[in-house]
């Protein structure tokens, strides 16, 4: 609703979206990756808190490699390798630990999920360099909309989106996250370091998920945590 209001602002216009069709197509495609994310994270976060929090460190190994060897983002070597390190920690810790009690759904589910998030950084990196955060923004949620629409959203859940006061106030925090998030990359950090640092309360999560649900041990639970911490010593203390 605020879009053409803001477009000059933020240095937005149909010129710019000519000149940046890649890009704009990668903000349409972010939609449909967001709520692909979404909708396989619900089913894997059924079976496990853990495994639902921890399986973005992959995805964020699997899209920082796209995103450095195909799309110019040029981290350092060691930056990469702590978020690959990241990734091999969270594939380590799924393989020695749910999936063994996972189904075949739902291992397929993980991997598809893996798969749907990654595109949303390395399309972050693509779209908001070429056409800036706020149309970003605007395009891939208009985006993501229009497919929830198409896949038979009901108009009792869509005035439920306006009228359900906790629906609504989670709306508005995600919003301000989304917008402070997304105006950080690019301009401030890489997209790789910012979902980077967004991934670091996994080990809370774990700790959590051990006594409240009993997955695994919490001396488990604990030691992937710590060692996440570990692992991101390099990102946090090395200069870009």
């Amino acid at each position: 609703m605020t879009f053409p209001f803001v477009c000059n602002k933020f240095g937005f216009s149909i010129d710019v979206m000519k000149n940046n069709v890649f890009a704009f197509g990668a903000a349409i495609l972010k939609g449909w990756f967001v709520w692909g994310a979404v909708w396989s994270f619900q089913i894997i976060n059924k079976k496990s808190t853990s495994t639902s929090v921890f399986f973005p460190f992959i995805s964020l190994s699997f899209a920082s490699l796209v995103m450095n060897l195909f799309f110019d983002e040029n981290l350092k070597l060691i930056h990469l390798m702590s978020i690959v390190l990241l990734g091999i920690l969270g594939g380590v810790f799924y393989f020695c630990g749910d999936a063994k009690r996972m189904n075949a759904i739902e291992k397929r589910m993980f991997v598809i999920a893996i798969l749907f998030a990654g595109g949303c950084s390395v399309t972050d990196h693509v779209g908001i360099k070429g056409i800036g955060w706020y149309p970003y923004l605007v395009v891939s949620n208009v985006a993501m909309f229009l497919w929830v629409l198409i896949k038979g959203c009901s108009f009792e859940c869509i005035k439920n989106i306006f009228t359900e006061k906790q629906i609504v106030i989670a709306g508005i925090f995600t919003v301000c996250y989304e917008v402070i998030i997304l105006a950080s990359m690019i301009a401030v950090m890489p997209v790789s370091f910012v979902s980077f640092f967004m991934r670091l309360s996994a080990p809370i999560v774990m700790i959590f998920s051990a006594i409240k649900f009993k997955e695994q041990t919490i001396t488990n639970q604990l030691v992937f945590g710590c060692l996440a911490i570990l692992f991101a010593i390099p990102m946090m203390f090395v200069a870009r």
